[in-house]
């Protein structure tokens, strides 16, 4: 079973077989007789959907027409960095053309309204769509109006938004109508709404010259605003009255922001009573249906999803939920922020997450800072840094940004990109001198149910796949199982100490009494006298890509390099800490956790602190913790979109790259930090 088009690109596209459940190939390479052909596909009404349809027809066959989907990408596909996210596909014709019959026609003339779970799923589409701006081609990089015309927009008694198009748009001609129904729609506009202010969104390839407008020239109607830059349409439809179109999508986005809609053409939400129709509807439209019917069978119905992260087929919740993501991370932009002394390695990822704070990104030394604006924000690496910056501009905006706690499937000092990081504006998460982002969270927001199921599900997944923020594969070790087993037979308790670099920052900042492992074992013997200690240490100390001693210290009865120590969890009854993420990582797995310094977990009734922080008194269950530091606090990227995704993105990634077998590195260090950075230095080109 496969599908034959004319197009190279359509041949090429997995994402379309994926669509389609089922191999896209060349009309060239198999003959029209072959059984294996199920049909045919093609563009809409362009080359390769006319030539399909031909070629269904002499030998047939079905023919099926495609187009982008209604939300069908991230990105213009214009620049070449586009992420696809729906198609639509159509056995009778294509949505545009009311010429003839189509899928998306015969689904609204059923007479079967939605029932009322698909009615709620309709109107949460059109809340999503309303919050976050969600449109066919997510391309804006602002959803907001620029200050001059939002002064225009709010002096006015009433706005009329008239929507251009490019001149030869084919949903004009198939749409029952002609060009100069554009010239006719905005004298309708200017007519019908005296005194109102006239906005005409045009497409900004117009401005550009790249393309003609439909309307044409402007010069006649010197009382009209006309709009083409970059200003987001839905932002023009919230500050309207009234929108006029003629085949325009955005005539829909309208219907979605409750507008009252003009069509002068006759694209597929025209005909059922939604719209004012200034053209006669086929007869196969002659039925009135509700705004979430019409929602419902266009982009739930009607249109085909693909996940971005797993490039497979999903609902429209999916696809919506991570177009919210983006928008989301990057609602309140400043125009540009300088990241401060990032090495050559760091600056060819950490732009991708600065995303969320500017639109510009300019590296700079801190001895020159003096000489830069002094108004615009600092982005710095860690904690120490930060606070050297801090001293000397005490009045700049400034963001501390670290690794994440799911980092990667390897060890940053192998320069391995992380695909998590924290940026915090307060301070940073590991330094309890000050108060954190993510402390204030905690403090102060609570957690709903529905995110406490999420951070519940994370936990069962982080549980079950034995993910922890290096997560390097290893082997069980018979003789470590053996040993723990011989001790816990003794009636002694088993307790895990994981060991830190000593020149961690998290220790500096948050280790007020300890900082070295040896002083942390001593102190473990003299309070747990009769316990046995297993001590773990540090990777980047196993690997050598730190100093320190991985030897057995003297107080602890065993250590273990080799081992994973989410396997080392579910043998300990007990793990004590300084600062380590493994405290969390424990705490998560249901292991009691001493803290013998103030790591971000610490301090919320979940562990017995040795050293209290006095900031932290409130007292919350894990679900809460784990939702705040892992899903609200971080942010997440896929490096295969380079996008925005969630913690459960990562994990899954994780999961892959740990069947690769990915070990410590020992001899050949350099061989795999080189690598790493080469891949990184690609990715960014």
């Amino acid at each position: 079973m496969s599908y034959a088009t004319f197009s190279r690109a359509l041949a090429r596209d997995p994402l379309l077989a994926e669509a389609l459940g089922a191999p896209v190939v060349r009309a060239s390479q198999l003959s029209p007789a072959d059984a294996r052909i199920t049909g045919y596909v093609g563009w809409g009404r362009k080359s390769s959907g006319l030539r399909a349809h031909d070629a269904a027809v002499r030998s047939g066959k079905r023919v099926l027409h495609m187009e982008d989907g209604f939300f069908g990408y991230w990105g213009h596909p214009a620049s070449g960095q586009s992420i696809r996210l729906a198609y639509n596909l159509d056995w009778q014709g294509i949505y545009y053309d009311s010429r003839h019959p189509s899928d998306l026609e015969s689904m609204l003339a059923d007479g079967n309204e939605p029932d009322a779970q698909s009615r709620r799923r309709a109107v949460a589409l059109c809340e999503q769509v309303r919050e976050y701006r969600l449109s066919k081609y997510n391309h804006h990089t602002r959803t907001t109006i620029p200050q001059a015309l939002a002064s225009k927009l709010a002096k006015a008694d009433k706005v009329c938004l008239v929507v251009d198009q490019t001149a030869g748009d084919r949903s004009i001609y198939f749409g029952q109508s002609e060009e100069s129904a554009f010239r006719d729609m905005l004298r309708a506009a200017l007519t019908e709404n005296p005194g109102a202010l006239i906005v005409v969104k045009t497409h900004p390839d117009v401005l550009a010259g790249k393309k003609k407008s439909a309307i044409g020239n402007l010069q006649d109607f010197p009382e009209i605003v006309l709009v083409g830059d970059d200003v987001h349409p839905h932002a023009l439809i919230e500050a309207s009255d009234r929108v006029y179109v003629v085949t325009s999508q955005l005539g829909f986005e309208a219907l979605i922001y409750n507008k009252p809609v003009t069509c002068f053409g006759m694209p597929f939400y025209a005909g059922w009573g939604l719209t004012d129709d200034r053209l006669s509807a086929p007869e196969r439209r002659g039925r009135a249906i509700s705004l979430e019917k019409l929602v419902f069978d266009a982009c739930f119905r009607y249109a085909v999803y693909i996940d971005p992260d797993t490039g497979k087929r999903c609902e429209a919740e999916t696809v919506l939920a991570w177009m919210a993501l983006q928008r989301a991370r990057v609602a309140k932009k400043i125009p540009e922020i300088f990241a401060v002394d990032f090495s050559l390695w760091k600056r060819t990822w950490i732009g991708a997450f600065a995303e969320v704070l500017a639109h510009k990104v300019t590296y700079v030394s801190s001895d020159n800072l003096d000489a830069l604006k002094a108004e615009t924000p600092l982005l710095v690496w860690g904690a120490a840094r930060a606070k050297m910056i801090r001293q000397l501009f005490p009045n700049r905006r400034i963001f501390t940004m670290e690794d994440g706690f799911l980092r990667s499937a390897g060890l940053g000092t192998d320069l391995k990109r992380p695909s998590s990081v924290m940026i915090d504006e307060a301070g940073i998460y590991y330094d309890a001198t000050q108060p954190s982002d993510l402390e204030q969270l905690i403090l102060n927001v609570d957690v709903t149910p529905p995110q406490k199921r999420q951070a519940q599900q994370l936990i069962d997944q982080l549980i079950s796949s034995g993910s922890t923020k290096y997560n390097l594969t290893t082997s069980h070790d018979a003789n470590v199982i053996s040993w723990v087993e011989a001790r816990k037979s003794e009636g002694r308790e088993v307790i895990l100490i994981p060991g830190q670099v000593e020149t961690d920052a998290s220790l500096a900042f948050g280790s007020p009494e300890l900082v070295k492992n040896a002083e942390l074992i001593e102190r473990v013997r003299l309070d747990y006298p009769d316990a046995a200690l297993i001590y773990k240490p540090h990777p980047d100390i196993v690997s050598r890509n730190r100093d320190g001693d991985a030897a057995l210290p003297p107080q602890a009865d065993l250590v273990v390099d080799n081992m994973s120590i989410a396997t080392l969890y579910g043998l300990a009854d007990r793990v004590c800490v300084m600062t380590s993420l493994s405290g969390f990582e424990a705490l998560i797995r249901g292991v009691k956790v001493v803290c013998y310094g103030q790591p971000f977990y610490s301090g919320w009734g979940l562990t017995e602190d040795r050293v209290p922080n006095p900031r932290r008194g409130r007292s919350v269950d894990l679900a809460s913790l784990v939702y705040h530091s892992m899903l609200a606090y971080p942010l997440y990227i896929n490096w295969q979109t380079q996008a925005f995704c969630t913690a459960f993105t990562v994990l899954d990634q994780i999961e892959q790259a740990r069947a690769g077998n990915i070990k410590p590195v020992k001899m050949g260090g350099y061989l795999t930090k080189a690598s790493n950075f080469v891949e990184a230095l690609l990715r960014r080109a």
